[in-house]
């Protein structure tokens, strides 16, 4: 998330040591949690990745209890934070399309009462932004068509 708190923006990190699909998703999202020296984080502060299991296009994400709990809410918050994962694992692992968050184990509505997270998210590029320059960001082009999703459940 950038320094204004509105916009997600993109960031390379290298991830090092996964062996499997499945075990690069967990790190990756592990990064997301730990933040950036630049950036704010997507995900609560200590907010763990349990569990990882992919099918076809799909990836069912099961975190910490954290991603609730230590979340400050709002919904502006919560699109970010949802988004911020969707997308990072549409852009670094193409062939997941969708994303179900689940929290220990369970299918939950909402993470904070506003954005629907009870069914697959599909990656929506409307909240990021690519930095330019040092304080500069160019708006990414909507996503039309398949990877576009409609604000499902966002208040």
């Amino acid at each position: 998330v950038d320094s204004s708190g509105f916009s997600l923006v993109s960031e390379e990190q290298q991830i090092t040591g996964c062996n499997d699909e499945r075990q690069c998703i967990a790190q990756t999202l592990e990064a997301l949690s730990a933040g950036s020296k630049q950036f704010q984080p997507v995900l609560p502060e200590r907010t763990r990745v349990l569990g990882v299991e992919v099918e076809g296009d799909l990836a069912r994400v099961n975190f910490s209890r954290d991603i609730v709990d230590r979340h400050p809410g709002g919904s502006l918050s919560e699109l970010l934070t949802v988004y911020g994962v969707t997308n990072t694992l549409a852009v670094n692992f193409p062939s997941l399309r969708r994303l179900q968050i689940l929290v220990d184990g369970k299918i939950e509505p909402t993470l904070k009462g506003h954005v629907d997270i009870s069914r697959p998210i599909k990656a929506e590029f409307r909240y990021s932004y690519v930095p330019r320059a040092q304080d500069e960001v160019t708006p990414l082009p909507e996503v039309v068509g398949e990877g576009a999703a409609p604000e499902v459940g966002a208040e």
